[in-house]
């Protein structure tokens, strides 16, 4: 049988070593670990951590609720993982300590975290209060280059704070090699019957995605009341941050509403690339979003391949502080399709036109 390899922070160890008599078995070996290391002085925070090591992950029924955030690593993590399942787990109410007195203020890793990640598959997840950590809250997922996939079904990403201006959101997806504004990936997300609502953050406070994108598909779920606070273009999309190309991206019986970018772009999205298809239908409603700069609900940094609104589909009430109140594509949109059921209107913008 293999031998299970986990990596365990000093107060959990000593949690264990007080439950578990003189030893575990079970065929799983125990390292106690300080941390990854972030450039933090982690001998003096504590860290209540769990890391599985090499191993295809499926946590199934479980609860993770007030147990303090640290600088020294994240409480739950796992490192080289090629798949990931969730089913029914709850992250509660995380916080930092008090920082300890006479260092910088450090960087303090969220709650959940997985590296070479091929497939990630995530049902009736929830996760809600979630303050003060640096970079991302809940969840942040390190794909492998190539195909990968993530989705996220019955799942609840609500009320999560991350403090530091040059931090992402709730959600953060990375990879190896992401390219920066560009390049092409075969990463997809899935994201349905979900609600992803009240997260603050430096950017992409619901979702941010430094891998470009194959798809982005968004069904039957609500992306509301977010705020992104970084100033200038690092707190654009207030909602949803993909940093590269999306082949395509679509919002189907979607609620999209009244999220901001207080100083950036993109109010409820910012795309820094293009979008080959963007298609908004199934009666979704993007309204009330709002950017400092252009895009009050859309930003696209290059060009758009076909921009498809129909299905009964609403676009209005969204206001940009510069140009395009409801959507802004920095180059062109080859194709526009609109059909008659569908509405844009009320839109706004203070230096263009309110779409």
């Amino acid at each position: 049988m293999a031998v299970v390899h986990l990596e365990v922070g000093p107060e959990l160890n000593r949690t264990i070593a007080l439950t578990a008599g003189d030893g575990i078995s079970y065929n799983i070996s125990i390292i106690v670990s300080d941390g990854r290391g972030n450039g933090s002085y982690s001998a003096r925070w504590a860290h209540f951590g769990l890391a599985f090591v090499g191993i295809d992950l499926r946590l199934v029924d479980s609860t993770i609720q007030g147990v303090p955030l640290s600088a020294t690593g994240p409480l739950l993590a796992c490192w080289g993982c090629p798949a990931l399942a969730f089913r029914n787990v709850t992250l509660r109410g995380f916080a930092p300590k008090d920082e300890p007195a006479g260092i910088n203020e450090p960087l303090v890793y969220g709650a959940a975290t997985a590296t070479g990640v091929a497939a990630a598959d995530v049902e009736d997840f929830s996760c809600t209060g979630v303050t003060g950590a640096s970079h991302w809250a809940c969840l942040q997922l390190g794909f492998q280059i190539g195909a990968a996939s993530v989705s996220f079904n019955r799942s609840s990403i609500e009320n999560n704070t991350v403090s530091s201006s040059s931090g992402a959101g709730a959600l953060v997806f990375t990879s190896a090699q992401a390219p920066q504004g560009g390049g092409s990936s075969a990463l997809t997300v899935r994201i349905t019957n979900s609600s992803l609502v009240g997260n603050t953050g430096g950017s992409g406070s619901a979702l941010y995605s430094s891998v470009p994108l194959l798809e982005l598909d968004i069904n039957q779920s609500t992306i509301s009341g977010h705020r992104s606070t970084a100033r200038g273009s690092s707190g654009s999309g207030g909602a949803v941050h993909i940093q590269g190309n999306s082949s395509a991206v679509r919002l189907h019986g979607t609620k999209m509403e009244n999220n901001t970018a207080e100083c950036g772009s993109g109010g409820a999205m910012y795309v820094y690339g293009t979008v080959g298809n963007l298609t908004i239908n199934g009666s979704s409603t993007v309204s009330g979003n709002s950017a400092g700069d252009s895009g009050g609900a859309i930003y696209v940094h290059w060009y758009v391949n076909s921009l498809t609104v129909n299905g009964s589909s609403n676009i209005s009430g969204n206001s940009a502080g510069d140009s395009g109140g409801a959507m802004y594509v920095n180059d062109k949109v080859y194709t526009l399709t609109i059909d008659g059921s569908s509405n844009i209107s009320g839109n706004s913008a203070d230096g263009g036109s309110g779409t």
